[in-house]
């Protein structure tokens, strides 16, 4: 009888290590747990560090480097303008992330908006925009604009800033 309870005992003893190296026991599981899902990708977050201003005929840094994924990587950049009045303006290397625009002659003060789309290593795309103005100078330089009767009194006209075209004239360009 001795014999028939050690029995017994060794049985149930390996009966409850194999049940719980199966995932059985007293969770009710009957079966290993699924493997957990893998996370959400985070979309990336695009960040654009760029001058407000800028002068006809400059250029001017601008730089995606403040765009961040907090899951991953950038893998790509990709500037662009939205310029409607076609002014001439132009993006250097509109796929790096740190590039110039190129401001060429405008006839008026201006606004544009710049774009940045950065994506991710998994895909995911963000967007960011500013607004840059783009000051017309020559008007600045420009003499007053002389009285029509005054500039006829003499050949040489009125001449203000001394630089030997009459400031008439020069409006007129």
């Amino acid at each position: 009888m001795k014999r028939r309870q050690s029995t017994i005992s060794v049985l149930l003893f390996f009966s409850a290590l194999l049940l719980s190296a199966c995932g059985g026991g007293s969770s009710g599981g009957g079966g290993s747990a699924p493997a957990p899902a893998p996370a959400a990708n985070v979309p990336p977050q695009a960040d654009i560090s760029a001058p407000s201003s800028a002068n006809e005929r400059t250029s001017a840094e601008i730089s995606g480097a403040g765009s961040s994924d907090s899951d991953g990587s950038i893998s790509a950049y990709e500037w662009s303008l939205d310029n409607p009045d076609n002014i001439n303006v132009s993006i250097e290397n509109p796929t790096q992330v740190n590039t110039k625009l190129v401001f060429g002659e405008i006839q008026t003060t201006v606004d544009i908006t710049l774009n940045l789309k950065v994506t991710d290593n998994a895909d995911a795309t963000a967007s960011a925009q500013t607004t840059i103005r783009i000051a017309e100078i020559d008007a600045a330089t420009l003499p007053p604009e002389p009285d029509a009767e005054a500039g006829r009194q003499t050949v040489q006209g009125i001449d203000t800033n001394g630089n030997g075209v009459r400031d008439d004239v020069e409006h007129s360009l």
